[in-house]
């Protein structure tokens, strides 16, 4: 760990993924950083330690994606979703992307720790066990007030980036407040010894913690990150016991797969938001990450959000700095980059988000679910399409598109026959059972919770709206936008490529 020898440009609070990333980029061209992490190397952290296709773009662009690929020799081209217990299909990575067609597993202890290190061998200062309390803008600079081993010190810099996570206390100084946001408050715990053919993601998608889900990632070495995740605003808050329906879901759905598994270690929690905050930044400050609430809101994934948002903040403060204009009016250009970026593709997945957390409706919901579940298993164009909206591979607001849609669209008449006759002849009047439910169970709670309802129905309109604007500020043949449309270059993942971030993978069976 270096010491501080003077004030440094930037001040990074969190040293997670989007502080570590910021760092990077910024030591890398000459900006003087200041990292301040609350624990000690390595150190835990709650996440599904999954590294999508995009985490592996922002893993190469950060200099170390083979580092972190050393780690692990797990490699998986598919993911199984399952609906109430009932296994739906597999959706593959799509191919033909900026991404590489497969995703690999790395615990955050050993990711996140590789991260830093990575930051500081280009350049930037690390210094641990930092408790950072509160902020003070100064009228040259800005600072923090930290406790550090017992005593009160102050840290001084030009600019403040806030990558202290959820709850963050530079996202407070900004006046940001945590009531009532749209949430999802998450427990996961790890088995080891568990017996399986290969290393696998499944996703389960279950009434009773629907939108919501939870998920079960194996490597090939036995090693299991099982979780769940549940979504609740101050509309619909939180009424079922996480850990509770947790430990439901292991016994009733995993137990095929854990049964020869050992629980390592306790059952851990955490959450994060998934809308946007009041403000992203102000004089001398911003936000990025979870402290700025850029996880997903379709998949809940914020480990490549992560990377994203401290590639913008970096090009965006290197741009500042040169300037030497840190005013409110001269940051609040920050947003307009996240706009670019993020903003109607981001819109749209919050919109998905919005309706789906309903919870009178999840019946509803989950059958639509099945039904594009049966339309994917007889149609690759189709299956790819809903595969690379779901992860994000491709601009989720593409299912705005006439065009994308239209070439998507299922043309496998045996695909629109099977929700009709499914596998024994019975699938249709099974529909209209399942329909007749769902519309019953929404017609009730309308009556039964009519403000919440409302309320719920206003910001779905409202959100719609504000997506409707934004999509008038471009052509809908062009939404939604891709690293390299944004300046950063493409990545050498070619199909077919995975052993060039692999060393191991002589030795590996590829799914």
């Amino acid at each position: 760990m270096r010491a501080a020898a003077k004030q440094p440009d930037v001040i990074i609070v969190g040293a997670g993924p989007a502080g570590s990333s910021v760092a990077t980029f910024l030591a890398r061209a000459g900006v003087s950083c200041l990292l301040l992490e609350r624990h000690h190397f390595p150190r835990d952290k709650v996440c599904g330690d999954g590294l999508t296709p995009q985490a592996l773009y922002w893993l190469e662009q950060l200099g170390c994606a083979d580092a972190v690929l050393e780690l692990t020799d797990c490699c998986i081209k598919a993911c199984d979703l399952y609906i109430n217990g009932k296994y739906v299909f597999s959706g593959r990575f799509p191919e033909h992307t900026p991404y590489p067609p497969f995703c690999t597993l790395l615990d955050r202890k050993r990711l996140d720790h590789l991260l830093v290190q990575n930051a500081v061998a280009h350049g930037a200062t690390l210094l641990e066990g930092v408790h950072v309390r509160n902020v003070v803008r100064e009228e040259d600079g800005i600072s923090v007030e930290a406790t550090v081993a017992g005593s009160t010190q102050h840290f001084h810099a030009k600019l403040l980036v806030g990558a202290d996570g959820a709850g963050s206390v530079v996202s407070r100084f900004l006046g940001n407040s945590f009531q009532g946001l749209t949430k999802a408050v998450s427990v996961r715990a790890y088995y080891e010894g568990v017996k399986a053919e290969r290393s696998l993601v499944r996703v389960y998608f279950n009434e009773e913690f629907f939108p919501g889900y939870a998920w079960i990632f194996l490597d090939d070495h036995g090693h299991a990150n099982v979780g769940l995740g549940c979504v609740c605003d101050g509309t619909f808050p939180l009424r079922i016991n996480v850990k509770e329906a947790f430990q439901a879901f292991v016994a009733q759905d995993l137990g095929d797969v854990l049964a020869k598994g050992k629980l390592a270690g306790g059952v851990t929690g955490g959450w994060a938001a998934y809308c946007r905050p009041a403000a992203r930044c102000a004089e001398r400050v911003l936000l990025v990450g979870d402290a700025a609430n850029s996880g997903d809101p379709l998949n809940g994934g914020g480990i490549h959000k992560a990377f994203e948002s401290g590639a913008l903040a970096a090009g965006f403060l290197r741009q500042v700095l040169t300037e030497g204009d840190f005013s409110a009016g001269s940051m609040a250009r920050y947003d307009q980059v996240l706009e670019k970026y993020w903003g109607v593709d981001w819109q749209s997945a919050e919109l998905l988000l919005t309706i789906a957390k309903n919870p009178h409706f999840r019946l509803l919901y989950l059958q639509l679910l099945e039904h594009l579940g049966e339309l994917t298993r007889h149609d690759p164009r189709f299956a790819d399409f809903a595969s690379g909206i779901f992860t994000g591979m491709v601009p989720q607001s593409w299912y705005l598109s006439p065009l994308a849609l239209l070439s998507a669209f299922p043309r496998n008449p045996q695909a629109w026959l099977s929700l009709v006759t499914g596998n024994d002849g019975t699938r249709a009047a099974r529909s209209a059972v399942a329909a007749a439910r769902g519309v019953i169970a929404g017609l009730r709670s309308l009556l039964a919770h009519p403000a919440g309802n409302l309320a719920w129905a206003l910001e779905v309109g409202a959100k719609s709206l504000d997506l409707g604007w934004a999509l008038t500020a471009q052509s809908m043949n062009s939404i939604g936008t891709l690293p390299q449309q944004f300046g950063w270059p493409t990545a050498s993942f070619a199909p077919g490529a995975e052993a060039r971030f692999n060393p191991v993978a002589r030795r590996t069976t590829w799914q």
